[in-house]
């Protein structure tokens, strides 16, 4: 990860913060506390959503939305949100997405893990 060239290339855009963010969610997920890790990975995940903003990694219906955040009733209110999903962390969303689905506690049950259910 560190002396690879294409991978450092790659993960150029994961700020130190992002990563300090996303560890602590992940820990706090596997622990079973999930209202921490539910706190930490909404964090990484806006930071990675600013990083991607600032680096250009949006397009233009983002931009007019951030340009006009007080029409609330835009039309392109559904592709905002679906662009929003698309950019960001996907590992973070997944997670919080999960917990979320689950109630956002996790079960008397919680081993660290969740049984996958599909590919």
């Amino acid at each position: 990860w560190s002396t690879d060239q294409d991978l450092m290339a790659m993960r150029n855009h994961i700020s130190p913060e992002f990563m300090e963010a996303f560890n602590r969610g992940r820990d706090e997920y596997l622990a079973g506390n999930w209202p921490d890790a539910i706190k930490f990975l909404k964090r990484a995940d806006k930071l990675m959503y600013e990083r991607e903003i600032d680096e250009g990694y949006t397009s233009s219906v983002v931009n007019d939305y951030l340009a006009s955040l007080t029409n609330v009733l835009d039309d392109n209110a559904n592709d905002e949100k679906e662009e929003r999903l698309a950019m960001g962390d996907g590992p973070c969303q997944r997670l919080i997405a999960y917990m979320t689905e689950n109630g956002g506690k996790a079960p008397a049950t919680w081993a660290g893990y969740r049984p996958l259910t599909s590919k």
